[in-house]
């Protein structure tokens, strides 16, 4: 199962629980128009999904429509399929997951008209174009348009005005709009043009419907075309030079439009080379196995000349070990350890190969420690930023998170120990009641345990509830207070366990506040009262 079939079927499953699909029953159902009469003629296009991810599309009359519905049960025949009814004078009618029971009803004709233009504000004659997206979470998009000549209403061209003229569709059982994705392409001097937009047609509102008694024409406005990108470039390896074959290059979402692919993407030859036109592009996405993933981002305007040579290097992923140490005690750090790193090299003019947390999955450029303050794993060759932080996220008031700058070496030999500064304030270890969840609508019984900190000298503070093992609130300097309320928060009035306060000591690191014996001995309390 290829991606896009695989994202329809989880997409399908998530609608069909969100909205619900209508039971179906075996019974005959009368297609009327927007009158309420039956239809003098109509098409039925039944259209499912193949073994080779591609589509088939089934038509019938209304003469063995009427004979199916009879004596068929079509529910199973909707499984990640559509129908769409095809009537003169009316609005295509687009089905999902099952029918009604009822009569269908057809909805007044009407249609989607515009003008497609270039940068220059010039027709453009012959552009291809394209409708989807008739709902939200539909799969109109890709898979219609696969079966173009069986269902030609999603497609046209511009005429020699640069007009198009494409007809309305209504999703069947939605009440919200049917926006419709317009998207248009051209060939122009050898270059590929592209712009897209999106066209609110009102189509499941039921005000429009009721109100939509004569054909209604729809036009928001000219599309304009943009020259697309052409990127192309040589992959190789940064530590010894070589081509890197396999290498893919892609890029997702607003880079391209959804209309035509879920994503685009390229992969590097033997000799490392590859070549991305017929899109706009914002950024790439690069990766490849045993060498660290990356994105490619352009640093300065790039568009001027429409074409793009790029000298991507890649880094090996290779093995290190890395120490953790407590600067004051010589030993492990006494809290869960993670580290994050990045890096930019230079990728062609103006773009760099980039590296961070925000880049690819978080596991890629993420780290964690063993109770000990060790990680053994691999790490991108060359020099990279490396930060450890308290836990398994970077926070402001973090009391060990510092950064460094380590040379990994490609002969996977790397040993690196870091010694980490206590930072001045008061860490505490919380061990955390579980919370009591409400029992009713009403919330008759539900507690939980707030843990709040604040530096008495400055307007620093924290709060740790159910969840937080550790907390830090830091101060100006070692010897400054730090005030601790705990309280049970309740549908009653809230109970103070402790009002204390600890002075910063890197000695006492960290203290302890159970907030488990706490609770405990106030119910006590309260038992023998």
């Amino acid at each position: 199962m290829d991606r896009c079939m695989w994202l329809a079927a989880v997409m399908n499953g998530f609608v069909a629980l969100a909205f619900g699909a209508p039971e179906l029953e075996a019974v005959s159902r009368d297609i009327t128009g927007p009158d309420g009469k039956p239809v003098a003629e109509a098409v039925i296009h039944e259209v499912h999904p193949t073994a080779d991810g591609d589509w088939q599309v089934t038509k019938s009359d209304l003469e063995t429509w009427a004979k199916r519905g009879g004596d068929e049960k079509l529910g199973g025949a909707f499984a990640g399929s559509f129908l769409v009814i095809d009537s003169p004078g009316c609005a295509l009618s687009i089905w999902q997951y099952g029918l009604p029971k009822d009569p269908i009803r057809l909805q007044p004709e009407f249609w989607l008209e515009g003008i497609v233009i270039d940068e220059g504000g010039a027709p453009v004659a012959g552009a291809d174009v394209t409708v989807g997206r008739f709902g939200a979470i539909t799969y109109l998009q890709v898979y219609m348009n696969r079966v173009a000549e069986g269902l030609p209403w999603f497609r046209t061209s511009t005429d020699a005005q640069g007009r198009y003229r494409l007809r309305g569709a209504v999703i069947q059982g939605y009440s919200f709009d049917s926006g419709m994705e317009v998207l248009a392409r051209a060939e122009r001097d050898g270059a590929t043009m592209m712009g897209w937009a999106v066209r609110s047609i009102a189509g499941d509102i039921e005000f429009y419907k009721e109100a939509r008694s004569e054909p209604v024409h729809f036009d928001e406005g000219p599309l304009e075309l943009r020259r697309c990108d052409r990127i192309s470039g040589r992959v190789i390896d940064r530590v010894t030079g070589e081509a890197i074959e396999g290498a893919v290059l892609s890029h997702h979402g607003g880079i391209h439009h959804p209309l035509t692919i879920g994503s685009r993407e390229v992969v590097t030859d033997r000799d490392g080379r590859f070549i991305l036109s017929g899109v706009r592009i914002s950024q790439l996405a690069i990766q490849c196995p045993g060498y660290q993933s990356g994105r490619l981002v352009p640093q300065e305007a790039w568009r001027e000349t429409g074409h793009v040579e790029l000298s991507v290097s890649m880094r090996p992923r290779v093995d290190a070990r890395v120490s953790l140490v407590d600067g004051h005690t010589g030993g492990a750090p006494v809290v869960p350890m993670s580290a994050s790193f990045q890096f930019s090299d230079p990728a062609g003019e103006g773009w760099a190969l980039e590296v961070n947390r925000s880049c690819g999955s978080r596991s890629e450029t993420t780290v964690d420690f063993d109770a000990q303050g060790v990680f053994v794993g691999k790490l991108p060759a060359g020099e990279i930023d490396f930060r450890c932080f308290m836990g398994d996220s970077e926070r402001d008031d973090d009391p060990y998170s510092k950064s460094f700058q380590v040379d990994v070496s490609a002969s996977g030999d790397s040993d690196f120990r870091f010694e980490l500064e206590r930072k001045p304030g008061v860490l505490f270890k919380v061990m955390q009641p579980k919370e009591v969840a409400p029992t009713s609508e009403a919330g008759d019984d539900w507690e939980r345990v707030v843990v709040w900190l604040s530096a008495v000298k400055s307007n620093r503070s924290r709060s740790a509830t159910a969840g937080s093992t550790y907390s830090f609130c830091p101060v100006e300097g070692w010897g400054d207070e730090v005030r601790v309320h705990v309280e049970v928060q309740q549908k009653q009035p809230n109970r103070k366990l402790m009002d204390a306060t600890f002075k910063a000591d890197p000695e006492s690191w960290p203290v302890l506040i159970d907030a488990v014996a706490m609770r405990e001995a106030a119910r006590d309390r309260e038992g023998a009262e």
